[in-house]
């Protein structure tokens, strides 16, 4: 459970505090932009991307942390074989590793 395991607490207060800095600096840029129209090309421009890249910092530590893990998916299938000893295959991929997994 978010914010409530002591072993993660940590874990999930960055998480908490990145989203909140990267959404505050994400409106603090769309902001100035409105009101400083007239300001030189160029410091439009970076303030235009670091809008941006904080914007898309905080749709992609969003996904990553709420909605991925809940659709990690795990299939097991027999599969008979006419082998003298059993033979076990194991294949992992798309492995995110974090606090949340087991």
């Amino acid at each position: 459970m978010f914010l409530l395991h002591p072993d993660i607490f940590l874990w999930d207060f960055l998480i908490l505090l990145t989203l909140g800095l990267s959404l505050s600096i994400s409106i603090l840029c769309s902001l100035y932009l409105k009101n400083h129209p007239t300001k030189p090309l160029w410091k439009r421009w970076c303030t235009w991307f670091l809008g941006l890249a904080s914007l898309l910092t905080f749709l992609l530590l969003t996904y990553g942390s709420f909605m991925e893990p809940h659709i990690i998916v795990t299939n097991r299938f027999r599969v008979t074989h006419p082998l003298a000893t059993p033979l076990r295959i194991a294949i992992v991929s798309d492995l995110h590793l974090g606090p949340y997994k087991g």
